[in-house]
């Protein structure tokens, strides 16, 4: 994994996945280049890689494609698939499905995101749209990065705090 994606502590880059891929800061406080962006973010690069992400519904996987620019899976796709899949929306049926605890912690999850939001449209249309995949994270939204499962070489496991 690149050294940008990979597992350590402290991540390499600071990013709350509950915000877009746009505000991901790296350690001297500066965004990522679009040079970086375009890395390949495997080496050897693959043009397929899947993530995995514990307590999400269904499995919890993303899987990663090489975008229209490269043949590889480079940065930007990983983080872009990774962003778009965890600001989905969940079904009525993945929610209920929790124990009640975790429904309890997954409410509180979406609860304080939507309280972040100082806009008052903005703060009720995302109250209106509901929990999203996100929310299963049950507020541990910090990137710590991604580490190989010991099941197969193109399959990552997404570190959170």
């Amino acid at each position: 994994m690149h050294s940008l994606l990979g597992l350590s502590d402290p991540p390499p880059i600071y990013y709350d996945l509950t915000l877009p891929p746009a505000t991901i800061l790296t350690r001297q406080c500066h965004s990522l280049s679009e040079r970086s962006l375009s890395e390949p973010a495997t080496n050897p690069p693959l043009s397929c890689i899947t993530v995995v992400v514990p307590g999400l519904p269904r499995g919890g996987t993303i899987v990663v494609t090489a975008s229209r620019q490269h043949s590889f899976a480079a940065i930007s796709d990983v983080l872009n698939e990774i962003h778009h899949v965890l600001r989905g929306y969940i079904s009525s049926a993945d929610f209920h499905a929790l124990p009640l605890e975790n429904r309890r912690r997954v409410k509180s999850a979406y609860d304080a995101r939507c309280n972040r939001i100082r806009d008052t449209r903005a703060y009720q249309e995302e109250k209106r749209q509901g929990v999203e995949t996100v929310d299963f994270l049950m507020g541990l939204t910090k990137f710590m990065g991604l580490s190989r499962t010991r099941s197969e070489v193109d399959v990552w496991l997404l570190n959170v705090s």
